[in-house]
């Protein structure tokens, strides 16, 4: 059992510890509403050693995208940089990073719960990663300062249930982490059709700060976020660009995976949005973090009803059953493949023994979506691809969460705390996108040029990756995109390097 270590990194704060940091024991030491189009399909990826490999061992090339500036139209270019969070340091023989594979060498494992559990619900529980010996720090950790620059982990996620914060206190509280996450330029704002993003356009402006311009996934013919976000920067006199999801790259993919640390299953939606605010330089606001609490993955009439009723083991069904995983068919296709993944059983054995642990919150199932589905949502977003510094994520603030998380159930269940500050602040009138609703398919040459993209990456995969690819080919809908997210992560983690995934997967191969 891997002890957890009393000192983290700085690049890991607050409640959810936004950055996660992983440890490795015994380890040797201003245009008014102009509207621009951006397209991601043609990202140039700059080589360095934070930039994984395609399948065939080289760097994508291509040129990079036009964009247009606000002011002269010059070209720009999208590169991934190596701006990345601080290197690890070591203390008391225990190495930590921001980087889970700078701690992987060729003795490392392969930790068949963890991969699993990613799998299977799309992001990893408790403070496991794919490998054993290696462990995260990060969501659940309460971290407070001490001397020297460093941060020491609590035994507790908070010091105590207070009162729950009322209507008044929440917008002190709120607005006081927009001032603190606030930096002295003018930030990008990414925005789309919900309550978190708008929060932030809307708190910016009653502090007095315009965003540089304002940025949405997605266009208002195929994305009803970007019709929204689209009214909302007209109406305010924002400048707005619309990103454009690119063709499947796996260059891309294998980076992003590797950027968020395996960690997520999300769809690479947020990736153009990244590169993009990288070209554009400066800071980025992103609306992860405590919306969760009042709207999380278990914040449902059914997942309420069996947790009151202390129906652990149906809980923990229900949200894999409504997880951003992949089906039982292609958890046994990796096992035929030769991946050393745990079986369902152990899965829901863990994420019951997590559940428990939370139930002296007032807000358990909040406490759960916040520490953990939150990890998803940071890993995927801009948030997870962008280092720490270059992200305005006031919806993560320390102060404002633990307050949060002395809101009970019931009152979480029947206010949505943002509801008090969008009384306040939202004059506008304009509705909020439908949560239901999807994108509309990417344009005919974009998705032909991505199954060329996709069908290439599979024919370079191992031969004795091959059950995987052909489960996908009989799988559909959002089990299938999940999977597809699945394979590049697995192909992510091979490519990487640690000879301990080719070792383990040859070796199972030819046992089987």
């Amino acid at each position: 059992m891997i002890e957890r270590t009393t000192t983290l990194s700085s690049v890991s704060t607050g409640v959810i510890g936004a950055v996660p940091a992983f440890v490795r024991q015994n380890a040797v030491a201003d245009s008014g509403s102009e509207t621009q189009i951006f397209d991601g399909s043609s990202l140039e990826l700059e080589a360095s050693n934070r930039v994984s490999r395609t399948a065939s061992g080289t760097s994508p090339g291509g040129r990079a995208a036009v964009v247009h500036d606000d002011s002269d139209r010059q070209r720009g270019e999208a590169r991934i940089g190596s701006d990345a969070a601080p290197r690890s340091f070591a203390v008391s023989q225990t190495d930590i990073n921001s980087d889970v594979l700078e701690l992987v060498n060729d003795g490392t494992k392969l930790d068949a719960l963890g991969l699993a559990t990613v799998l299977t619900l799309g992001f990893p529980l408790r403070n496991r990663t794919f490998f054993q010996g290696i462990s995260r720090v990060g969501p659940g950790c309460t971290v407070t300062r001490v001397g020297g620059g460093r941060w020491q982990i609590s035994e507790s996620i908070i010091d105590g249930i207070g009162r729950a914060p009322d209507a008044d206190e929440i917008y002190e509280l709120a607005m006081d982490a927009v001032r603190r996450t606030c930096r002295a330029d003018r930030p990008l704002v990414l925005l789309s059709g919900g309550k978190d993003s708008r929060l932030i356009l809307l708190a910016l402006r009653k502090l007095g700060v315009r965003p540089r311009r304002t940025l949405t996934l997605g266009r208002p013919d195929r994305s009803s976020d970007a019709k929204i976000a689209r009214r909302l920067a007209t109406h305010f006199g924002e400048p707005i660009e619309f990103i454009e999801p690119p063709a499947f790259d796996a260059g891309i993919e294998l980076w992003r995976h590797r950027r968020q640390n395996f960690e997520s299953l999300e769809h690479g939606w947020f990736v153009p949005a990244a590169l993009r605010a990288r070209a554009l330089g400066g800071t980025i606001t992103d609306g992860i973090g405590a919306g969760v609490v009042s709207t999380g993955t278990l914040m449902k009439a059914d997942a309420v009803a069996m947790w009151r009723s202390g129906s652990f083991d149906e809980l923990a069904e229900w949200t894999v059953a409504h997880a951003a995983g992949v089906d039982q068919g292609f958890l046994d296709a990796c096992r035929r493949s030769g991946i050393p993944v745990a079986s369902r059983e152990e899965v829901l054995h863990e994420l019951v023994e997590c559940l428990r642990s939370l139930q002296s919150f007032p807000n358990p199932l909040g406490a759960f979506s916040l520490f953990y589905w939150t990890g998803r949502g940071i890993s995927a977003s801009a948030f997870g691809l962008l280092p720490r510094e270059r992200v305005m994520a006031p919806w993560c603030d320390d102060a404002l969460l633990r307050r949060l998380l002395c809101v009970d159930l019931d009152q979480a269940l029947a206010q949505d705390w943002r509801d008090a500050l969008l009384a306040r602040l939202d004059s506008t009138g304009i509705p909020f996108a439908d949560a239901g609703s999807s994108p509309r398919p990417a344009t005919l040459w974009k998705r032909a040029a991505g199954a060329v993209a996709w069908r290439d990456f599979q024919r370079r995969l191992p031969n004795q990756w091959r059950p995987m690819t052909e489960e996908l080919a009989k799988t559909r809908g959002v089990r299938q995109t999940f999977g597809r997210a699945a394979l590049g992560l697995l192909a992510s983690v091979r490519e990487a390097g640690p000879r301990c995934v080719h070792d383990e997967s040859a070796s199972r191969s030819a046992s089987a």
